[in-house]
């Protein structure tokens, strides 16, 4: 806790139609903004909130496989060209279905992210105060409007928290912070989690600073194995991003 990711970050302006963003670190004041935005966007509650007593229900267990190849599907028809991404989601989607023991479909398993929990027992307040310098803000009119961090989670280092304001999107601004964090980072590699249907737009950023794959799962570090999984078994079909030096 309190480990620092990111190197000196001088502050970063960007201008678009509706003015100039100011992209630093937040201030201690942002604090209760920034986790509000990030909780009612549903982002990250696991990394957030103290252990939780919310039940998740197991969902899709059995159709997984089903799910994956549709999603694969659907990437080879909008992405034809790209041979390369194509293998690597099918090496890392095929050890994850075939995954064993897989829980019951019903069971209900209660935070699951937490098991091996990271920031049990810790104020929210101070925990997001740590997690300050390894955060990165844009602010427009002294608002923010767009947020992206560097998240430390048992020993990997996890890109988390990107979030751009609805009015401001396609402007730049996640892109942004997607190249401060990267440039600044100071330890690699560091990972992504994402939807099948933006692999290949994060992909195509991560690349124009550092080398990004798509692991098989099996080779992927044990936490974010678990972490995947259980997203995949809740949530339907996720894959994770390496970004490497």
């Amino acid at each position: 806790m309190g480990l620092n990711l990111l190197s000196n970050l001088n502050e970063t302006l960007l201008t678009i139609p509706n003015g100039t963003v100011i992209f630093s670190h937040p201030m201690i004041s942002d604090i209760g903004v920034i986790i509000n935005i990030l909780k009612n966007e549903d982002l990250d509650i696991r990394r957030i909130d103290n252990i939780s007593e919310q039940g998740y229900q197991i969902e899709n267990v059995e159709n997984l496989a089903n799910l994956w190849l549709e999603e694969i599907n659907n990437f080879t028809n909008q992405y034809p060209d790209d041979i390369s991404t194509q293998k690597q989601i099918r090496k890392q989607s095929n050890g994850l279905v075939k995954l064993i023991p897989q829980p019951n479909e019903g069971t209900f398993i209660v935070d699951p992210f937490n098991m091996k929990s990271v920031e049990q027992n810790i104020n929210i307040q101070l925990l997001a105060s740590q997690q300050l310098q390894n955060t990165i803000v844009g602010k427009l009119n002294n608002q923010i409007v767009t947020i992206g961090r560097l998240l430390e989670v048992e020993g990997s280092v996890e890109l988390v928290s990107l979030w751009t304001d609805p009015v401001n999107r396609r402007l730049g601004l996640a892109k942004k912070v997607i190249e401060l964090l990267i440039n600044h980072a100071l330890e690699f590699p560091i990972y992504s989690f994402q939807k099948p249907s933006l692999i290949h737009y994060y992909q195509t950023e991560y690349r124009k600073y550092k080398s990004a794959e798509i692991l098989p799962f099996d080779q992927l570090p044990k936490p974010l194995q678990r972490d995947l999984y259980y997203m995949n078994t809740f949530w339907g079909p996720y894959t994770i991003i390496r970004i490497n030096l």
